[in-house]
């Protein structure tokens, strides 16, 4: 993936991606402790956490944002606002809830950063804002886990297109 303008024709998919990519170069992964990590750690969908490809805790769930739009309604629009509700997921053991807290504080620092606001805003990612609720221990195919949930609401320029 990789950031482009968000237009009519993309909305479904590049307003997350751009997001995506923000996260993905810019927060460090916690397991790996570097930014370029070749570790599949942002998932579309919850993983399947015993499937032999899984490359273990943490993660961040980052889904697409489920819209119902009229298509002709949206020829109209030069602006729509979007939300994804994402979660942070880390083991529950020795290392979970600090990596937990590390990963949470690395989201918000590089959400609230200038230049990664100027960098989502010059593809049409405007007036990003974030909540994160408070964490809580839950249990994922078998696995005792820290999970962190977030949205990310913000809005999307349609006149940015390219």
């Amino acid at each position: 993936m990789s950031y482009a303008n968000c237009t009519r024709i993309n909305l479904g998919t590049q307003p997350r991606d751009n997001v995506y990519e923000l996260i993905n170069t810019t927060v460090t992964d916690p397991k790996t402790n570097t930014t370029s990590s070749s570790r599949k750690w942002i998932y579309t969908r919850f993983p399947n956490t015993k499937a032999r490809g899984f490359k273990n805790y943490p993660f961040i769930l980052l889904p697409y944002p489920s819209m119902d739009i009229d298509e002709k309604a949206l020829s109209h629009f030069k602006m729509m606002s979007f939300t994804i509700s994402g979660a942070v997921y880390c083991k529950f053991d020795s290392t979970g809830a600090a990596r937990n807290g590390t990963l949470v504080n690395s989201l918000i620092s590089q959400l609230t950063l200038a230049a990664n606001q100027d960098t989502l805003e010059s593809f049409g990612v405007k007036a990003v804002d974030f909540t994160f609720d408070d964490s809580s221990t839950e249990i994922h195919e078998q696995d005792e886990v820290i999970v962190t949930p977030f949205t990310i609401d913000f809005d999307i320029d349609l006149d940015v297109e390219a």
